[in-house]
């Protein structure tokens, strides 16, 4: 912007301060070791069907036990790969994780609350 006073370049203010937008990026994600890029979300996941609670977010991941419907998990994370939306349950001794909706369908498989 010219000012009409003195010709000097006055610059626009601007919305977003330096570091801002990226401070809120690292709050809300974060890559875990495998590449994949989680959503900080704390929420509740009840199953209509049975599904694996995993020691990791793949399909060929260890069961840490196959959770039945009607089954209520709390998590803290979410993450979108693999052909499903995850979860991460927060357990003792690390993380649970298990697959929670049909990446290409978007079908869940039970309810977000």
């Amino acid at each position: 912007m010219v000012n009409p006073n003195n010709d000097i370049f006055i610059p626009e203010p601007s919305h977003i301060q330096p570091g801002e937008e990226h401070k809120d990026e690292k709050e809300v994600s974060f890559v875990d070791e495998l590449g994949d890029t989680w959503f900080k979300e704390d929420g509740k996941f009840t199953l209509d069907v049975a599904v694996n609670l995993r020691y990791g977010a793949r399909t060929i991941s260890n069961i840490i036990a196959t959770l039945p419907a009607g089954s209520t998990i709390k998590y803290d994370a979410f993450s979108r790969h693999a052909g499903y939306v995850w979860i991460r349950q927060p357990r003792e001794s690390g993380y649970g994780y298990m697959a929670v909706r049909d990446a290409k369908t978007n079908q869940p498989f039970g309810k977000f609350e």
